[in-house]
């Protein structure tokens, strides 16, 4: 095997032992579910409220017809009317008072406490006192326990749906906030209720379109204590006491502004608390008797007031109920919440549906709360009302059930073998259900079903809330050891003597470690040991390899400790400045702040550290002159400082003119949207104009270096590919820019998609022949035609033969091939044209100027790269190695250019529109191309700096054909044979390339890490589902695309070498 791909295997296997580690990590960090489309209805015609879901009423173990359960318990009610309450329009209205950071210490009373000793925030709801005292049957005050995480948006999707809202949610609708889950609201207007709303906007872009009338502020500002509530006191009274609702929400903000501007203990909180206690006075003044309000709070703040944890001040919130009509059920045994006080947040969502008469949410986790519903009689014992509650209770264990088996079908996070013991424990339950006739039997069936609804709760809690500390930790120290030994390995141990232990039995050992720890696992998961077999997986896995590197590491670590003693004698000061920009870099991402800003600080860093290798640059010795003039214009731009000064100055102004297509996030306030990102005619001109300049000048050099001769596969697309293309995506944008209506008179959909697929279909199979026959090369035969498209060239050749022949010499030995001595960078020039393509067609008009801005950017840096390594090289095997300094700006550049494409670290930021690139319309088939189409659109930047990362080592062997002026040994025998120097050191080519992309993996994966670990450490932090954890997403996909985008470019690499290889061995052959 060539030792090119033992360096292939070996970085395939430091790129899953990070990727395992990552996925570890996430498993225990990013809590998601799946999302499912089904909704609960209504049965009006069943004499009870019989939830029903899409076209399925089945539970496993039992065939449901006509409502078997209605009939049966129908029968026990005596075909009542009263059954049929639950599902006629309930004449009772509700009022929900939400607070935000309501903490359940801010509510509850302190008795015999002088008001000099109470805190800001207690005893100042005197009115929820009263009525607990004054009206006890009336009024009931809960400690409302949320779930983590503890953030607004996660919050009030609990509040609403009944589920436990994790960071991610897996639904269909990927494109918005909107909530397409079945929740209460949902449900309220599918049965024609009126809804009033106002506060706290995003429940406007949570629910949009479904509320009479809205009344929203913008709540992003958490220093604006006041618009927020006044806006709603404006409209609150006013609203309560007309008659055209059912049910009013309002959102208040100043309690959490004010947590988060002062904390609880400052004089503000008070003041904010009393506000409230006169709001909640008057809604109580001006509310009827068929109304019932709720005061709740969506989750608490710690003494800093802060949230979004899930410590005990975080999650305990506040919830009051009062009736003032009707006397709200008392059960006569302790149940958990009248024993404990304590309500889940969840629970709110069965207890609403039941008292409105509305279906409960299909994924409702929540158990009904029989405390806070209302009665129409005026006892309050359970005895009396047992119709009511246990129609309310069936209903809810029928629905949570049901739920859970239809999660289960799609999903296997639930083992088969709880979900059956579940099933089990249903269809006991049932039984008890149809026979019951006496209180402690009523009694013994409301406890069991709790309890069977709280430990079905708490089976999810297990998967979906609770952060898994063991795979967030295990998942931390595999990145953290892989990078320190792959550092250890590929940066202390000499090349050559890596060499050797690559080609040693380091690769065997390490995938044998790694397909022994998955017979491990999976015999494990036979004998069912192990419950979790993926992260089971990551982990055998992760730890045997790093126990390979360890072993490794100390058996070499006399050589390691000897190289590093003689590179730090040798190091220069840009070295250790590239060190201290990769630090600057990194620990920045432990500040929500630096995250929403990183864009500009990335960008200075990449400047700045371009603006040292100028200094670097060594002074050229003197040369004698005729005429002192040492300080001329001429002899400064001639000299090699001038040189890199004017490419450094050029990429400087491209790098700041890319910042006008950054996008802003909403944390950025002073940030302005860039009319100039706007589409219109003459953009469309001058973005098809920039990019048809790329692609001339990638032509013209490719023409002029030979490399666009004869009439090969890679030749023929080279020639023709791009301007279809082009021509291709100016028609697409230009069809785009047209009205709908017209579009649609003149177009039928598949032709609208011919254009971009086009455009695809040419680019990616240009880039196909590149990997197939990568060579742009022409062999001369021996003829007298000169070719008419390259004169140049073959006048030589004939010139060439013309003396050869009159010395008397066979000009058949001498093997004409144009193109040979810039072999590699051709290849990559083509790349660069095809890959301009796809991010034109990914990024759209808007942006494409960033794409060409980008290349040329890349282009420049290796440019600069390679003038500076021509500069210091003392022995010309230097110019294989590359120096850490340009691998950190080609990092740095990709980052700089995630957002230079109009991208940011949050996911409203996502460019959606290039899902439906290939598609005419919004309904797709299937996700997976859609998928994929974001993906690149959003990481095209990494994929392209990661594919043309090769460029860096090739670059200073394309400047000794390029650009010969520039050199500073230009006699040099090994210097005028280019990039066949490449080939010809095919072992040291190899070492280098390698050496290249595993130093670049380190980079990008000391950046993950870094993510990983400021998401741990801000696990409780405000922003940490709001900044850390998209930042954190981000990167770590960025790095999964990063990792076959690097090995392709080195795949590129090796399929040139071994097609010169063969090139060289046919001429060999022909001339024999």
């Amino acid at each position: 095997m060539a030792i090119i791909w033992k360096y292939i295997l070996f970085i395939v296997w430091v790129s899953y032992l990070l990727l395992s580690g990552l996925l570890l990590f996430t498993r225990g960090f990013l809590l998601n579910r799946d999302v499912l489309s089904l909704n609960s209805s209504c049965k009006s015609s069943s004499p009870y409220c019989e939830n029903l879901y899409d076209e399925t009423n089945y539970i496993k173990g039992e065939m449901i017809l006509d409502c078997t359960e209605d009939d049966v318990l129908s029968m026990k009610l005596n075909y009542d009317s009263d059954s049929l309450q639950h599902c006629s329009k309930n004449k009772l209205k509700v009022i929900i008072l939400l607070i935000d950071a309501l903490n359940y210490d801010f509510v509850a009373y302190k008795e015999n406490q002088n008001n000099s000793n109470l805190l800001h925030h207690q005893n100042k709801l005197t009115v929820i006192h009263e009525l607990l005292n004054k009206s006890s049957n009336h009024a009931r005050l809960y400690k409302f326990i949320a779930d983590p995480p503890t953030a607004t948006m996660q919050r009030l999707k609990g509040l609403t749906t009944g589920s436990l809202p994790t960071f991610i949610d897996i639904g269909s609708n990927f494109a918005t906030s909107e909530i397409t889950e079945d929740n209460i609201i949902d449900q309220l207007v599918n049965l024609d209720r009126n809804l009033i709303f106002m506060g706290d906007d995003t429940w406007t872009s949570l629910y949009p379109g479904r509320f009479k009338r809205e009344y929203s502020f913008p709540s992003f500002n958490t220093w604006d204590l006041d618009t927020v509530d006044n806006g709603i006191k404006e409209h609150l009274v006013p609203s309560i006491k007309q008659n055209d609702w059912d049910v009013i929400i309002a959102h208040f903000l100043g309690v959490d502004h004010c947590g988060h501007r002062y904390g609880p203990l400052h004089r503000e909180m008070s003041r904010k608390l009393k506000e409230m206690n006169n709001i909640i006075r008057e809604v109580v003044d001006a509310m009827d008797k068929d109304s019932i309000l709720f005061v709740i709070g969506d989750h608490g703040m710690t003494m800093t007031g802060d949230h979004g944890g899930d410590s005990e001040p975080e999650v305990t919130a506040a919830m009051f109920v009062y009736s003032p009509g009707n006397v709200l059920l008392s059960p006569d045994f302790e149940s958990e919440t009248s024993s404990t006080n304590k309500v889940r947040q969840v629970d709110i969502v069965p207890t609403l549906a039941t008292i409105l008469g509305v279906p409960i949410p299909f994924s409702n986790l929540g158990s009904v709360i029989l405390n806070v519903i209302p009665v129409a009689s005026n006892i309050s014992d359970i005895a009396s009302n047992w119709k009511v509650a246990a129609s309310a209770v069936w209903a809810n264990i029928k629905q949570v059930t049901l739920y859970m088996q239809e999660y289960s079908k799609g999903n296997s996070q639930f083992s088969p073998e709880k979900l059956e013991k579940y099933l089990e424990r249903y269809h006991k339950m049932r039984m008890q259900m149809e026979n019951l006739v006496t209180p402690y039997e009523l009694d013994k069936f409301i406890m069991e079903s709790q309890d069977y609804l709280r430990s079905l709760r708490h089976m999810c809690e297990e998967v979906w809330v609770q952060f898994d500390s063991f795979s967030m930790s295990r998942g931390l120290v595999i990145v953290f050891l892989t990078l320190a030994f792959t550092f250890l390995l590929v940066d202390g141990i000499p090349g050559d003597r890596f060499q050797s232990i690559i080609g040693g039995k380091l690769l065997y050992f390490a995938y044998s470690a790694v397909f022994l720890s998955i017979v491990f696992v999976i015999g494990l998961k036979h004998f069912d040991m192990i419950t979790h077999i993926e992260t089971s997986l990551y982990f055998a896995t992760g730890t045997s390899s790093i126990i390979i590197m360890a072993v490794t590491v100390v058996h070499h670590w006399p050589s390691i400790a000897g190289n590093w003693y003689g590179m730090s004698k040798t190091s220069d000061w840009l070295h250790f400045a590239s060190r201290i920009i990769i630090l600057l870099s990194i620990v920045g991402v432990f500040s929500n702040s630096y995250i929403v800003e990183e864009g500009s600080v990335i960008t200075f860093l990449l400047l700045t550290l371009v603006w040292f290798s100028v200094l670097e640059v060594k002074p050229e010795k003197a040369k004698k002159q005729k005429v002192a003039d040492t300080f001329s214009v001429k002899s400064i731009v001639g000299s090699a400082r001038g040189k890199v000064m004017m490419l450094a100055m050029l990429l400087s102004v491209l790098v700041r003119v890319s910042t006008r297509y950054w996008r802003c996030r909403e944390e950025q306030m002073q940030c302005m949207p860039n009319k100039r990102l706007i589409s219109n005619s003459s953009q469309c001109l001058v973005t098809i104009l920039c990019l048809a300049v790329l692609i001339t000048a990638c032509r013209i050099c490719l023409r002029s270096l030979g490399n666009l001769v004869g009439f090969s596969p890679t030749v023929f697309v080279s020639r023709y590919a791009p301007t279809i293309s082009v021509v291709s995506l100016g028609g697409y944008w230009i069809l785009h820019a047209l009205p709908l209506e017209t579009q649609g008179k003149l177009f039928v959909p598949w032709q609208l998609r011919l254009l971009p697929r086009t455009v695809v279909l040419t680019a990616l199979g240009g880039l196909l022949v590149l990997f197939v026959r990568p060579l742009s090369v022409y062999h001369l035969t021996n003829s007298t035609i000169i070719p008419t498209d390259n004169v140049v060239p073959a006048l030589f050749h004939q010139l060439k033969e013309l003396m050869v022949r009159r010395t008397g010499g066979d000009v058949k030995g001498y093997p004409v091939v144009f193109g040979l001595a810039t072999v590699y960078s051709a290849t990559f020039l083509n790349a660069i044209v095809f890959l301009s393509l796809l991010g034109a067609l990914l990024l759209g008009q808007s942006t494409v100027v960033s794409i060409v801005l980008l290349l040329v950017t890349l282009i420049l840096l290796a440019a600069i790269s390679a003038i500076l390594r021509q500069n210091k090289t003392i022995m010309f095997a230097q110019l294989f190695e590359v120096p850490w300094w340009i691998i950190v700006c080609w990092g740095l550049s990709a980052v700089h250019y995630f957002y230079s494409t109009g991208h940011q670290a949050v996911f409203s930021a996502l460019h959606w529109d290039s899902a439906f690139i290939m598609s005419a319309g919004t309904n797709l088939d299937s996700y997976i191309i859609p998928g994929l189409l974001v993906i690149a659109n959003t990481f095209c930047s990494q994929m392209i700096h990661a594919i043309l990362l090769p460029l860096l080592l090739i670059a200073p062997f394309t400047l000794n054909a390029i650009a010969p002026k520039l050199l500073f040994d230009k006699d040099s025998s090994e210097v005028k044979r280019a990039e066949m120097m490449l080939f010809e050191r095919e072992s040291l080519l190899a070492r280098a390339v390698f050496s290249l992309t595993i130093r670049y993996i380190l980079f990008q994966g000391l950046r993950v890490f870094t993510c990983m670990l400021a998401a741990v450490i801000h696990s409780r932090h405000l922003m940490v589902w709001k900044v850390f954890a998209p930042k954190l997403i981000f990167e770590g996909i960025s790095f999964a695309v990063t990792l076959p985008c690097l090995l392709a470019g080195v795949l590129l690499l090796q399929r040139i070498t071994a097609s010169i290889d063969l090139l060289l061995r046919s001429l060999e052959d022909n001339h024999r």
